[in-house]
């Protein structure tokens, strides 16, 4: 795979990619310097998601970009499958099958490259270009549908490389996806050597060259990684999981300068192991000054600030660290958590062993799913059931966590300003200022003043009279209103 002899020891990091378990975590440390990009055929969102999240574990923490092939969405549905620090871009067929999707976290305000991103039968694609530490980034995710002509692919695929070129010169690119054309068949198909020479010739080289789909007689690299910039590519591996039939691949790029992912999640509970302590203070408080309060509400709030004293000096707040999987998905229990452990060491011995261990491994994987989802689907309708049904805003909040609709704290950092993009806070607030300030203005200056208004009504014979109306008639009204909750 090296064109050139000066990329042999590039060609040598790639060989010496890593294979991962999903349990154990990419080999990324909290605020580096690498920006971790990952891809996977799916095969459907919908249906996989939830299995990849939960079964993700440490490895999702790390991952920067979250690229899927074979997404199965539709346009409607898309807002359903959001994920907390991510935003999702998709680019969906409008009819069964295909699609490709991005998570990108949020802090990077990513942009969709509308000329490149594309739905045919050749080829589908969605672009991102964000600025990471001063540097332009890019990163692609491709689908070739196995039914598509491969020189009409590459002759598109070529296209859009040639347009990044052009116009963000100087750009590292990445581009991830399922593209059904195997690596490894580089000598003996001519369709993979001139797809293969077409990337080279466009600068692009092969972060993975380690089999990314493996059934019981076969072995194929069918699920790409390319990047432009070998100078900066640090690692890459192949996660083995069986949520489909193609393992999960991923790698990571210098951007030289620290990454805070922000992967710290804590909450804040109350120790409460100290309960003879708690009654003893309370057995030795002088209570008399709730008598001799002068008034209910002093001897109220007295009362109740020293209750409130007490229990924070003998049951004080602490913030502890949590997994992000248990405030994400809070019905995944401790059992739960074993099982997928278990699991886990099932992979990796019916990967060893097939014949003794595979069936094993794929009954109790079966197991575990149906488990997984009767957890979820008690715990949500334990929730809405305990859930005080006069309170609407707590039952759309259960709603909108099940739906995955969380708050969005989303920004812009760049706006069009004619034909020029500004970025600069004061000149973006004063362009709006001015905006809303001649809002009024503008429309006004486009009345035809000639216009008589009469002409726009039209005549009506109907009339109508108010009559006084008297106290015990309100009072009569108000009375037969239906009394609510407010």
């Amino acid at each position: 795979f090296s064109p050139d002899s000066h990329v042999g020891t590039f060609a040598a990091k790639v060989l010496g990619s890593s294979l991962y378990c999903e349990s154990d975590g990419l080999p990324v440390v909290q605020g580096s310097t690498d920006v971790v990009c990952h891809f996977m055929n799916i095969r459907s969102i919908s249906s996989n998601l939830n299995d990849f999240i939960t079964e993700g574990g440490r490895m999702i923490e790390s991952i920067d970009f979250m690229c899927f092939a074979e997404t199965r969405l539709s346009k409607d549905i898309e807002c359903l499958y959001k994920l907390n620090k991510y935003r999702l871009f998709a680019n969906s067929r409008c009819v069964r099958g295909g699609g490709v999707a991005v998570y990108a976290r949020e802090k990077f305000n990513c942009r969709v490259i509308d000329n490149i991103t594309c739905m045919n039968n050749t080829l589908e694609s969605i672009f991102l270009e964000c600025t990471i530490n001063s540097q332009l980034f890019i990163i692609g995710c491709i689908y070739r549908p196995p039914s598509s002509n491969v020189s009409l692919f590459c002759n598109q695929l070529e296209e859009m490389l040639g347009y990044i070129r052009q116009s963000r010169p100087g750009s590292d690119l990445v581009l991830v996806g399922d593209m059904n054309i195997d690596l490894f068949t580089l000598n003996s198909d001519n369709r993979c050597l001139d797809f293969v020479t077409m990337m080279y010739s466009s600068g692009m080289f092969p972060l993975i060259l380690r089999p990314t789909r493996i059934g019981s007689t076969s072995a194929t690299l069918i699920d790409h990684i390319w990047s432009n910039n070998i100078n900066k590519f640090t690692s890459s591996g192949v996660v083995l999981s069986t949520i489909t039939d193609h393992y999960p691949i991923f790698m990571q790029m210098a951007v030289g300068g620290r990454i805070d992912r922000d992967d710290a999640y804590t909450k804040i509970i109350r120790r409460e192991n100290n309960y003879n302590e708690l009654v003893s203070r309370f057995n030795t408080v002088d209570w008399s000054f709730v008598r001799e309060a002068d008034g209910v509400n002093n001897a109220y709030n007295g009362f109740a600030d020293r209750i409130e004293c007490i229990f924070s000096e003998v049951c004080p707040l602490k913030e502890v660290r949590v997994k992000k999987l248990d405030l994400e998905k809070p019905y995944i229990t401790r059992n739960i958590k074993n099982m997928i452990k278990e699991k886990h060491r099932l992979q990796k011995l019916s990967v060893r062993k097939p014949i003794t261990y595979g069936q094993i491994f794929k009954d109790f994987r079966k197991n575990l799913n149906k488990l997984i989802r009767k957890a979820e689907s008690e715990y949500y309708r334990d929730k809405l059931a305990n859930d005080d049904s006069r309170n609407g805003k707590c039952t759309w909040g259960i709603v909108n966590d099940l739906l995955g609709r969380g708050t969005s704290n989303e920004s812009c950092g760049e706006f069009l300003l004619g034909d020029s993009t500004i970025s600069d806070p004061r000149l973006i607030a004063d362009e709006f200022n001015k905006y809303f300030s001649t809002v009024g203005s503008n429309l006004a200056d486009n009345f035809d003043v000639s216009d008589n208004y009469k002409d726009y009504l039209s005549s009506c014979d109907c009339r109508f009279s108010l009559v006084p109306t008297t106290p015990s008639e309100i009072k009569d009204i108000v009375k037969g209103l239906r009394t609510s909750a407010t």
